[in-house]
């Protein structure tokens, strides 16, 4: 039985970081994910909520692990391009050449620790326990 549900770990998480950073993360994962274009006009609060319930929505076991993965991945791949400095040199690697902006480094940090939470309670290990978790 795992002791976090990966759903709720990735909302307290995103809930955690400041609004900015999780408006845009959210706001991007909308657009490349949705397929109503009413969805595309979300922002802010609204976009939040639309992330949410979409998270969370109830489904068969394996397609919500699937949901999962996809959010993992998409997030994942956002914080790495958004840590980027103005030349696309990612800040994590120390290829930078230029100082960043704040921007970048915050999202630098968000990233460190979503890339822990996917090495544990978010690992395909995880993942596959959470599955066998929701089929009992």
């Amino acid at each position: 039985m795992l002791k976090n549900d990966p759903e709720q770990l990735i909302l307290s998480w995103l809930d955690e970081i400041p609004k900015k950073y999780r408006d845009t993360l959210v706001g991007q994962y909308i657009f490349m994910t949705c397929t109503e274009s009413g969805d595309l006009v979300l922002s802010g609060d609204a976009a939040w909520q639309y992330f949410r319930k979409k998270l969370t929505e109830p489904d068969f076991p394996l397609r919500r692990v699937a949901r999962l993965l996809t959010t993992r991945s998409l997030l994942s791949f956002l914080l790495d391009f958004f840590s980027a400095d103005d030349h696309g040199e990612n800040l994590a690697n120390g290829s930078a050449k230029t100082l960043p902006s704040l921007d970048a480094v915050q999202y630098l940090r968000a990233g460190q620790h979503f890339r822990q939470m996917v090495e544990t309670d978010l690992s395909d290990a995880a993942l596959q326990e959470w599955l066998l978790d929701l089929e009992r």
